[in-house]
């Protein structure tokens, strides 16, 4: 599909010429709405009201647009039957399975929305970096939901910071669209005072794109340490 997408399928067009447009895979674009859809699906207010990662994980338990013949609903109601039928089935395997369902879709977006918007290509719709910024805005519950899910799974060598904004998101995943973004649109106090640190973890990543554009706009290059070293030393580094 891909290949398709490319007009790299040899002699298709002889046979069916919008096959191409009907059905090709462009890259970038199916990022795009990945990373779309997982902004969307984090930024949920249910997720910016509540805590996610309590015991119960309380935020899951009326999921928004659940109806009777939603995937969601199904599954429960299948579930519930066969707790029924099945004597030897407890409550705690009942609500664990419940837990798994529910959970699913917001570790995967937790753990990739970054990647996605990566490698959404050259154009990013600016009402989607807004919502990325609404999603890493300092002290929020969407935030902090989201991050400690990303901690919880990922498998990263290097730990996400703990004191998050959206500058240090863009700059420790190599985001250059959020960080464009908030350098030419966001400027305050608070993200002048981040710039240093975002420098210093874009050259810790290898974020070669973020860092030239933290220097344009007019970033220290003294920075600020992280895991131990500073800008330049990273940079040496790599």
């Amino acid at each position: 599909l891909l290949r398709l997408s490319a007009g790299k399928v040899a002699n298709l067009r002889l046979f069916e010429p919008d096959l191409q447009k009907l059905y090709g895979v462009n890259l970038h674009a199916a990022n795009l709405e990945l990373a779309t859809s997982c902004i969307a699906f984090l930024g949920l207010a249910d997720f910016d009201n509540n805590r996610m990662l309590d015991e119960n994980v309380s935020a899951f338990n009326e999921l928004p647009g659940v109806t009777e013949d939603s995937p969601w609903f199904l599954m429960r109601r299948a579930t519930t039957d066969s707790l029924s039928e099945n004597p030897r089935v407890s409550s705690n395997d009942f609500s664990s399975t419940l837990t798994d369902l529910k959970a699913y879709f917001y570790e995967y977006s937790a753990s990739y929305w970054t990647s996605h918007l990566r490698a959404s290509g050259k154009f990013v719709p600016r009402q989607v970096l807004e919502s990325a910024i609404r999603l890493t805005h300092r002290n929020s519950n969407c935030l902090t939901n989201w991050s400690d899910q990303y901690r919880l799974a990922s498998r990263e060598l290097v730990t996400l910071p703990s004191d998050l904004e959206p500058l240090i998101v863009a700059a420790f995943f190599g985001l250059i669209h959020l960080a464009n973004e908030v350098l030419d649109n966001y400027a305050s106090e608070l993200q002048k005072q981040s710039k240093p640190l975002a420098l210093s973890w874009a050259c810790r990543m290898g974020h070669v794109d973020i860092t030239k554009t933290l220097l344009a706009h007019g970033t220290p290059v003294s920075g600020a340490w992280v895991e131990g070293g500073s800008p330049i030393s990273w940079a040496c580094a790599s």
